[in-house]
């Protein structure tokens, strides 16, 4: 079926004839604004292309849709279903005790109706979630597009910009190109400001060193807008509590010459009465006061807390989130900081500041919060997946967590949760064989929204939303060759800025690791890899690893959003430095032991960056940076396992299987010299970046093109895998490369994703891979997207 669409023949419907379609747009000249800001303000957009620029078949799919969509038939199979939906509400409606079922009905007889509306206006499924509706010209919106393009520039300061739309129509088919010269823009020469109250003049003189608008800078509208929603916010943080935007006005003189412009900013006084600066007189915290019985009313540093009789409550916890105090001038910040880190701490349903007038130029200020239960019990269940190469098989698990608020009437969470779990695993010595393993394990946490330190420092940091967490754990994993149980002990400390930035410190965690049931085979695998070199096996020998660790991420991205964002993480680890204190064997040549244990002396250093750029409306580009490093140190000559770096798999290089690559050049063989990939291998430096290009196909599916760059390597030369160690000379050749496509399936609640990963380059062979290479293709499904 060809996908070249012949539109005299095929654009038959009624509502078509005689109308032109958008077949191609273009805009040149653009410098200061990428082709995606400027395409993101136009209303006019040509059907989608597929590959090649004249494949359209998301427009036949729509087309014949549409051919096949009759909306008497749609109205006539919708009006059934509801009729028959209100036929079982009126039967329920009598009966008192039927209020559950009736409310499901109605709740049924809404969906119908709603989907009727959408099935109406947008047709059919092949119309609604595949197709694309021919886009029709339509001379009202390209003028509309034009104007917008031309307001867009004058905007920003190009006065003198020019847009020359030229337009060519063949065969129906519309092309437009708009040829943008830009030239020199305007800058901002001087801002001043005035109000006939004095006071106001004060206050602006006083803080117009923080002004948005600058001199030098390019003439921008956006910064006239920010420059009033800054004055806006500093009025209202200084008391002018009844203060509106509209009191603020602009005057842009661009008379003086020289592409330059003068800004004159006015604050008006309001229409009725006069300006007024509010200071807070008493504030009130009352605590579920809508649920009736008696009130005990504490002062707390002048803060009347109204509390149910008998309630335990922390009010120094809440006097360090409440930023409002009395006799300091209202501040709209202060009050939503405050509501803000109220909810933060989970303790509350909803949390809620008003202010009242008094007689004078003063404010009363209520703070009324609702608890949430102490107790609450919540249940998770679904499907693990783990498949690579099409042998893994999902798996189900179950998680259940009970929750207990107020534990030491300070505002404690304790969060005792428990789970179970059947994964799919390959076979660590054939990965031709797939079994099912198993694991169970339960964590208690106990979160206090507070620094857990000495003095009173720890109330001061509320603008970080502080919390300290300290948490035990136990975890049990069942595998064919053998039984692994793990004790966990740790305790962090979380800072966050606003809702971008975070930082945690654990200043101690300790994992106990011990290892039994191991098979015979099993053992004798893990001792022919120490002979060749892989130090697996101390992994699996009982161990603690005791690190202090710190970490901080940005990111403002959002998945539901096409839009330029950036993720960043940085983490940094000690491990072995408490351990070091507490060793029992001091002059025995075991200086690694800690109650009978041996322990790791190392440091290691991650980072990853990734970068989310638009290209349209249905893609975007991204890239992604993964670097580490890792040694040991002192007595130490090896790394615990778990600090290994490891490349390869479905959120690395997508052409090698899960933690294959590497290390370096090394390749390891089979007995007839051909690549064996059986075997994971760790490295101890990691650099590795991703690029890739996603696209919307059609409704829920979404399309991905990639190319993975990176590898492992050693600090030293490893006699068992000669080529390993990282060498700056050779670097180039010891990068793996590897492409391949993929398919999302963007279920909303779920994305659902399948790669091809084909080598390209691979260092341990030194070559091209050819296309029908046996060892050249790797297939991975997952959940989520790999970055």
């Amino acid at each position: 079926m060809s996908s070249c669409i012949n539109f005299n023949k095929r654009l038959t419907h009624e509502k078509y004839k005689g109308k032109d379609i958008l077949y191609s747009q273009k805009i040149k000249g653009n410098k200061v604004a990428s082709d995606y800001e400027l395409d993101e303000l136009l209303k006019l957009h040509p059907n989608r292309k597929f590959i090649l620029p004249f494949l359209l078949p998301y427009t036949r799919l729509y087309l014949i849709g549409e051919k096949h969509f009759d909306p008497y038939k749609t109205k006539e199979k919708f009006s059934w279903k509801i009729e028959k939906a209100e036929q079982k509400i009126k039967k329920h409606e009598a009966d008192s005790s039927k209020t559950t079922k009736l409310a499901k009905l109605q709740k049924k007889k809404s969906k119908l109706v709603l989907k009727e509306q959408t099935a109406l206006k947008e047709g059919n499924w092949m119309m609604r979630a595949v197709g694309d509706p021919p886009a029709i010209f339509d001379t009202t919106k390209a003028a509309t597009d034009l104007a917008q393009l031309r307001l867009y520039y004058q905007s920003n300061g190009y006065f003198g910009s020019d847009i020359e739309v030229i337009k060519t129509t063949r065969k129906r088919k519309v092309s437009l190109t708009y040829n943008i010269t830009e030239n020199e823009p305007h800058i901002f020469n001087s801002i001043s400001y005035s109000s006939e109250d004095p006071a106001i003049n004060t206050l602006l003189e006083k803080k117009k060193r923080n002004r948005i608008i600058k001199e030098g800078n390019n003439f921008s509208v956006d910064k006239i807008t920010q420059e009033r929603e800054r004055l806006f916010k500093m009025f209202k943080n200084n008391g002018y509590y009844d203060f509106q935007r509209q009191q603020i006005n602009f005057e842009v003189d661009s008379s003086i010459g020289n592409k330059k412009v003068n800004i004159y900013t006015f604050v008006d006084q309001p229409i009725e009465g006069t300006n007024q600066s509010y200071t807070v007189k008493n504030i009130y915290f009352l605590l579920d006061v809508n649920k009736g019985g008696v009130n005990d009313t504490i002062l707390f540093n002048d803060i009347y807390y109204i509390l149910p009789a008998g309630e335990k409550t922390s009010t120094k916890i809440l006097n360090s989130n409440i930023k409002i105090r009395p006799n300091e001038v209202y501040s709209s910040t202060k009050a939503q900081n405050s509501q803000q880190k109220l909810g933060n701490i989970d303790i509350f349903k909803f949390v809620n500041i008003s202010f009242q007038k008094t007689d004078s130029n003063q404010l009363n200020c209520f703070i009324h919060a609702n608890s949430l239960k102490k107790y609450q019990v919540t249940s998770e269940a679904g499907a693990n997946l783990n498949i690579n190469q099409g042998q893994g098989l999902p798996g189900p698990f179950v998680n259940v967590s009970l929750k207990n608020r107020k534990v030491f009437n300070g505002f404690e969470i304790l969060d005792i949760s428990a789970r179970y779990s059947i994964q799919s695993q390959i076979n660590l010595t054939n990965q031709d064989q797939v079994f099912r393993s198993t694991e169970w394990g339960a964590n208690a946490a106990l979160w206090f929204p507070k620094l857990l330190i000495p003095g009173k420092f720890k109330y001061n940091l509320t603008n970080l939303y502080p919390k300290t967490r300290l948490q035990v754990g136990y975890t049990n994993v069942e595998r064919q060759e053998y039984r692994r149980r793990t004790i966990n002990f740790s305790g962090n400390y979380e800072l966050q800025n606003k809702k971008n930035s975070k930082i945690i410190f654990t200043p101690i965690e300790i994992n106990i690791i011990n290892t039994t049931d191991k098979t015979p085979e099993f053992q004798s695998y893990l001792e022919s890899l120490k002979n060749r070199g892989n130090n697996l096996i101390a992994s699996f020998n009982p161990s603690v690893i005791e690190v202090m660790s710190l970490s901080y991420t940005f990111n403002n991205n959002d998945l539901t959003k096409n839009k330029r964002s950036h993720f960043f993480r940085v983490l940094a680890e000690s491990g072995g430095q408490t351990m070091k204190l507490l060793h029992n064997t001091p002059n025995t040549g075991q200086e690694n032991l800690v109650f009978g244990l041996p322990y790791y002396q190392f440091y290691r250093l991650n980072s990853e960056l990734r970068l989310y750029t638009p290209v349209s409306k249905y893609s975007n580009v991204v890239f992604r940076v993964n670097t580490g490093l890792a040694r040991p140190f002192g007595f130490s000559d090896v790394l615990p396992y778990e600090k290994f770096f490891f490349s390869g798999g479905l959120n690395s290089n997508r052409a090698w299987n899960p933690r294959r690559l590497g290390p370096g050049t090394y390749l390891n063989t089979d007995s007839e010299g051909n690549p064996d990939y059986r075997f994971e291998q760790q490295g101890e430096i990691i650099m590795e970046s991703n690029l890739e290009y996603r696209g919307k196909l059609g409704g829920f599916l979404h399309g991905a093109a990639f190319i993975d760059v990176g590898n492992v390597w050693t600090i030293k030369e490893d006699a068992a895998r000669p080529g390993s160690q990282f060498n700056t000379q050779e670097i180039w050749k010891q990068l793996a490369v590897g492409a391949g496509l993929g398919l999302r399936f963007d279920f909303s609640f779920l994305i659902f994703r399948f790669d091809i990963g084909e080598k390209i380059w691979d260092p341990g062979r030194q070559q091209l891979i050819p296309f029908n290479d046996k060892y050249a293709r790797v297939y991975n499904i997952g959940i989520g997207y790999p970055f």
